[in-house]
């Protein structure tokens, strides 16, 4: 399965041409994907978690089950953020 998508249908920096390129493999896409969302996710574990490292530990976890989950990811339908 190709999950390729040329950029002039998607920009740079959609959410669709980051799940393609990470799923071929493409680490700083997923460097990408992480500077986009981990600041607001971050800021929603804070107000929930008990401290900054448990924060901090929970994003890591997080971004570990997107990294393995992403290829059940299905952009036509949802937003990758949610």
């Amino acid at each position: 399965m190709n999950y390729s998508v040329p950029e002039h249908i998607h920009p740079p920096d959609s959410d669709e041409r980051l799940v393609a390129c990470i799923l071929q493999g493409d680490k700083q896409a997923f460097g990408e994907l992480y500077d986009k969302y981990a600041p607001a996710l971050l800021g929603i574990i804070t107000k929930i978690a008990v401290d900054k490292k448990t924060s901090e530990n929970i994003l890591q976890e997080s971004f570990l089950i997107i990294w393995n989950d992403l290829k059940t990811h299905d952009c036509s339908g949802e937003r990758l953020f949610t």
